[in-house]
């Protein structure tokens, strides 16, 4: 059995959810795989979920809290843009481990 529309769901840590780029988090398009994803979302936390993936573009902004008083402030959006050739979607991997594998 295998993920209609190219994407599976995303399992990952309940404490986290199941953002690609987080320890924990794989991508399944296959069944097959999906005990192995749960193994790995539960040795970095007991409670899992599985939420179903999805194409589309992703953009990160941080948001900086103030100090002494001052109010938050945010940065300026970036979109990740993830080398297909190099990695399947845009996992722990990609955003901590490789220089090439992202942008």
């Amino acid at each position: 059995m295998r993920a209609s529309e190219g994407w599976g769901p995303a399992v990952g840590t309940a404490a986290r959810g199941a953002r690609a780029a987080d320890a924990g988090v794989t991508r399944v398009d296959d069944i097959s795989t999906l005990a192995g994803a749960v193994d790995l979302a539960r040795f970095h936390d007991p409670k899992v979920i599985v939420e179903q993936g999805i194409e589309g573009r992703e953009i990160e902004c941080a948001v900086l809290g103030g100090r002494g008083g001052d109010p938050a402030r945010a940065s300026v959006p970036g979109e990740i843009v993830v080398d297909h050739e190099e990695a399947d979607f845009y996992d722990f991997e990609a955003k901590y481990l490789s220089a090439s594998q992202a942008r």
